[in-house]
């Protein structure tokens, strides 16, 4: 059988290679995250700066379009709760549970009870991100007056769950990285629009109302 001599350039390949595939066995995989695309608009808020760290807020059962939400929306009320007591806005935030004919009798029954707002929130239907697909989450929210039922702060905001996508390298792989649950957009969404809120009642530049 014909032999065919090993030349230089035969050489340097075999030790590039021999290389390239120690590098691909000792080299540690590559880390990746998600991540999450936040946008917040704000409608209404105050003229002026208003103070509302005395104030005390009933939040209404959040609304959920999605279907089959029903038994979804005391743990959504009390995370809205829980974040805002966490940002400090309010002296009191009692989270509500009961349904009323109409927005109107909400307000005058937390009136009557000595609340000196609503919050309204609602969200629309929600998109679960799944393997290496993108979720979505939004939330509109309204704080409105018991005393003259107008609406303060009307804000809304929108997160994009993103995974990370799949990435090829002669230094190892990594498989796509989930995406943020809808929880975790969800809680993001409410501490912007929570620092909104207080950094208006201080004085300070903050979001402005879409168009202006």
């Amino acid at each position: 059988m014909r032999q065919y001599p090993f030349n230089s350039l035969h050489i340097r390949a075999f030790s590039m290679l021999t290389v390239m595939l120690m590098l691909w066995g000792c080299a540690p995989s590559l880390k990746q995250s998600g991540r999450l695309d936040l946008n917040t608009d704000v409608y209404i808020q105050p003229e002026n700066p208003v103070e509302l760290s005395n104030s005390k807020v009933l939040i209404a059962p959040i609304y959920l379009y999605t279907p089959q939400a029903r038994d979804w929306v005391p743990s959504v009320t009390g995370l809205v709760q829980d974040v805002l007591s966490q940002e400090r806005i309010f002296k009191v935030i009692v989270r509500g549970s009961r349904n009323f004919d109409s927005r109107e009798t909400l307000l005058d029954h937390a009136g009557i009870k000595g609340f000196d707002y609503v919050l309204f929130g609602s969200i629309p239907p929600v998109i679960f991100p799944a393997g290496n697909t993108s979720g979505w989450i939004g939330f509109d929210m309204r704080l409105v007056s018991t005393e003259t039922q107008a609406t303060l702060w009307h804000m809304y905001g929108q997160a994009s769950l993103i995974p990370a996508p799949t990435k090829w390298s002669i230094l190892g792989d990594a498989a796509y990285a989930k995406a943020p649950s809808v929880s975790e957009g969800l809680t993001t969404i409410l501490h912007k629009m929570a620092r909104i809120i207080k950094c208006q009642g201080q004085g300070e530049a903050c979001d402005k109302p879409a168009g202006h």
